[in-house]
């Protein structure tokens, strides 16, 4: 079920949250390495780049797609090292059973949605005009 990060554990790491160590190989490949080094970084100071990562690497999940949600209900195109909206890209990325388990995570994710339709919506509506202007 959703466990909802709160103010307190913000200040805390996976690693404390969890208190093992990660299971990640830290002599293996960079990808490994830096999961390694995130594991030990309080939410707090995670960039987008870090959550999409974590997120593509399903490491943490309860914990690190709330803050992800909350970065995209801000902006729902945020991105991290790869392109506009990579984040979005691995949250919506995430099997079903994850939505299934965390409902309430779900009905953030369709809020973020909801919005990016509105932004599109706004966007189609406004073409025109915006179409008819050119550089200076």
């Amino acid at each position: 079920m959703c466990q909802c990060v709160t103010g307190a554990r913000l200040s805390k790491s996976l690693k404390a949250i969890y208190q093992t160590p990660c299971n990640r190989p830290a002599n293996g490949s960079h990808l490994a390495k830096e999961c390694e080094r995130l594991w030990s970084v309080p939410l707090s100071e995670m960039s987008v780049e870090d959550l999409r990562l974590l997120i593509g690497q399903g490491i943490g999940l309860e914990h690190i797609v709330p803050l992800a949600l909350a970065v995209l209900a801000d902006n729902p195109r945020a991105e991290g090292k790869l392109y506009r909206g990579d984040l979005l890209t691995a949250v919506a990325g995430l099997a079903d059973a994850f939505w299934h388990d965390n409902p309430e995570l779900n009905n953030l994710l369709i809020e973020v949605r909801t919005e990016l339709e509105i932004m599109i919506e706004t966007g189609t509506e406004l073409m025109p005009a915006l179409s008819a202007r050119d550089w200076l």
